[in-house]
């Protein structure tokens, strides 16, 4: 579903795009130095502190992914709500006779609503 080009776009999940993309770059570093001189400085970086750095930026991802989502969630339900509003103005408007639209109105099995 594509949003209505009158609202403003959600600027969060181009942060999850940047956060994804530094944890995956973090990942393939980390995968990389594996492979190399266990002495050298990136090894010996990513052995000290590599799971402190994934551990942030899985963090850091899931909660921009989640505002972002709930963002998105209220901005829907909005834009959806107004769209019903706008519906019903223009029945409303459309209709002639305040008998042509017909609600109904469930009826109470309670006992105690009836009057002896």
């Amino acid at each position: 579903m594509t949003p209505p080009p009158d609202s403003p776009p959600n600027l969060l999940f181009r942060a999850v795009i940047i956060a994804g993309s530094f944890f995956a770059i973090t990942v393939m570093s980390m995968v990389a130095a594996t492979f190399g001189n266990p002495e050298a400085p990136p090894n010996r970086f990513f052995n000290s502190y590599g799971l402190l750095i994934i551990l942030v930026e899985t963090a850091i991802l899931l909660i921009l992914i989640f505002l972002a989502m709930a963002i998105d969630q209220r901005r829907t339900a909005q834009r959806l709500h107004h769209e019903q509003v706008r519906k019903l103005e223009q029945l409303a408007q459309t209709s002639q006779q305040p008998d042509d639209i017909q609600v109904d109105i469930p009826q109470s099995s309670n006992p105690s609503n009836t009057s002896s």
